[in-house]
């Protein structure tokens, strides 16, 4: 069970519910994610948090990792600063069991089956939607955990300029440029950004493989490209585009390591309606994901994935409720110095889902079938069910089942030191049942979500070390509590994770997974100046699969400060790690002690 001291949370969030206050919170966001059409959050019955572009640009991050630790059910791993290898777990679940899309396209590696969400830049971003819980009925593979969607700027409204520029401790610069706006039956958006920081440390410990004593710094380059143009009142067609490209350093032995890396896509798209009750998109794009490693100057490893991906979704609206029917394509190929045995494969996909409201009754189903041309197929499906207990408390229920596709590194790796890979995998598999509790009344909220996830196969390296097989199985078990209001003047939002992710075998618990972990955020303006504080918490972690070794829990104080100058113009300043607290999200590496950064931005609304 949950420690007492989060009882005692529920009492007072649900005591401070009745506050009333101004507006601070959003919970009437439109949201895809939950369903793959448009629905206000406050009606999906999965567990969904949106983080708008306000939101991001208050938080006062420069890194997405910094920005995604501090939401409910994610914990992170790096290993070093910005642009480190970062993995980032959703309700205790392996990273790579998280389905990462941008704009929806996939562009992750297909090697490693996870996306380097170090590598994408948040200057491009304009929103995010995290779904917590199995979505491969929606999206197919890797949604054992949940998604992260990330939606690039779009342009509307006047045209206008937009800048920002600023300074840090470790050597750090951050600059972006944009400009959007709508000009008769088009809406575009332009940007383009630079970060560097020179990392101030070592990304690995004394006594790591690979330290060396230097600075590990990182330099990012991003740009993007928006363009919609409405042929009629029902049609329209559009381009977009996405590039990060980030050369980041680290320890392998020699000062001169580094790697870049790029997380790239494109897509062109077009929406209409075909009749009354039937809206139609078609999308082709591809996702990219390179990465090529260095050491004194010469490559010593290259990894390109490439998916070109092809969607067709249609949405019917009938008397009863919204169904949905979808047709998708995805090629997969690698492209690398390593010798795969095989380097290509395809995905077909079929995808139907429902969803309707009867008075206080809400449903939502879907159901997925995923062909892939090396191992077969498999089918996903998920039912929920919401009852509007009055206006204000609705409490969902859903059962759910996903999977995880073994990655060319898993099927078709070749001989290296006696491993090899193995073609013969079955997909990683997951049950899925949740119950929910939720509360919406103007800037208060509340909810507590219980859930239980069985994995089955689970791919890991066998006991001789000459392949991997589909051995293991998990149960990812838990109790979520969010909750948000406005008290005395200030702005409160917090969220507290009770997990048990255990190994079925053992009964231990999953490695870099900590049993509780939350954050406290809390915000007050003062005329044109807004200050805010935030608080990370995390208790333990295992570091080996026996749980004998562990990494000690930590909390960290970010603390920030925006000062409105004009209509248009605004200063930040923040201090990450404020308290200079030395801990370790990885064995052996470092992360970042206490930082500084000051900007000013050009924002016109």
């Amino acid at each position: 069970m949950p420690p007492r001291f989060a009882l005692s949370a529920i009492a007072l969030a649900v005591t401070t519910l009745a506050q009333a206050a101004p507006s601070a919170y959003p919970l009437d966001d439109i949201v895809v994610t939950a369903t793959r059409t448009p629905l206000p959050v406050k009606q999906v019955i999965g567990d969904v948090t949106v983080i708008n572009q306000e939101q991001i640009r208050n938080a006062g991050q420069t890194t997405l990792v910094e920005l995604l630790q501090s939401q409910p059910g994610l914990e992170i791993t790096q290993s070093g600063g910005a642009g480190a290898v970062a993995g980032v777990s959703i309700r205790g679940a392996n990273s790579n069991q998280t389905l990462v899309l941008i704009d929806g396209l996939r562009a992750g590696s297909v090697t490693l089956g996870s996306t380097p969400l170090e590598n994408v830049s948040l200057d491009q971003i304009d929103h995010i939607e995290i779904l917590r819980g199995p979505a491969s009925s929606l999206y197919g593979a890797d949604a054992i955990g949940g998604v992260i969607q990330i939606f690039t700027k779009q342009g509307s409204g006047t045209p206008h300029a937009t800048a920002a520029l600023g300074l840090g401790t470790q050597g750090t610069v951050n600059g972006r440029v944009g400009y959007s706006g709508q000009t008769g039956a088009t809406r575009f958006s332009v940007g383009a950004g630079y970060d560097k920081t020179n990392g101030g440390f070592s990304a690995a410990r004394p006594g790591t493989f690979g330290y060396v004593p230097d600075d590990d710094g990182d330099r990012k380059r991003n740009a993007s490209l928006s363009i919609e143009h409405a042929l009629t009142a029902e049609h329209s067609i559009g381009l977009s585009g996405f590039y990060n490209y980030d050369r980041v350093g680290y320890d392998a032995g020699n000062a001169s390591d580094y790697a870049n890396n790029q997380v790239n896509g494109v897509s062109a798209y077009w929406k209409g309606k075909l009749a009354t009750a039937w809206q139609s998109r078609v999308l082709i794009g591809q996702g990219a994901n390179l990465t090529d490693n260095f050491s004194n100057g010469v490559s010593t490893s290259k990894f390109n994935s490439r998916q070109t991906q092809y969607q067709w979704q249609n949405d019917f609206t009938l008397s009863s409720g919204v169904l949905s029917a979808s047709l998708e394509r995805n090629e997969q190929k690698v492209d690398s110095a390593t010798a795969f045995s095989v380097t290509s494969r395809t995905v077909n996909a079929g995808q139907l889902g429902y969803q309707t409201t009867l008075g206080a009754h809400s449903l939502q189903a879907s159901l997925r079938h995923d062909d892939y041309s090396d191992f077969g197929g498999h089918t996903t499906s998920n039912l929920g069910y919401g009852y509007a207990i009055s206006p204000l408390w609705r409490a969902t229920a859903s059962y759910g089942s996903a999977f995880k596709a073994p990655t060319f590194n898993d099927m078709y790796y070749p001989l290296s030191f006696g491993y090899q890979g193995n073609p013969n995998l079955k997909p990683e598999t997951s049950r899925n049942g949740e119950l929910a509790l939720r509360y919406a009344a103007g800037v208060n909220a509340f909810s507590i979500a219980a859930y239980q996830n069985d994995v089955r196969d689970l791919i890991q390296i066998n006991s001789s070390f000459s392949t991997v097989e589909n051995i293991a199985q998990a149960r990812l078990r838990g109790i979520e509590l969010s909750g948000a209001t406005h008290l005395a003047g200030v702005n409160i939002k917090a969220s507290y994770d009770w997990q048990n992710p255990e190994n079925r075998a053992t009964g231990n618990i999953l490695t870099y997974r900590a049993q509780r972990h939350g954050t406290l955020d809390l915000s007050r303006s003062f005329g044109a100046l807004e200050l805010g504080a935030q608080v990370i918490a995390s208790d333990k972690r295992y570091t080996n699969a026996s749980n004998t070794n562990t990494l000690p829990g930590y909390a960290l104080l970010n603390v920030r400060a925006r000062y409105k100058l004009t209509q248009d113009w605004s200063m930040l300043a923040r201090v990450n790690n404020a308290l200079d607290k030395d801990y370790q999200l990885v064995k052996g590496y470092n992360t970042p002690g206490i930082n500084a950064f000051v900007g000013v931005e050009y924002n016109p609304r």
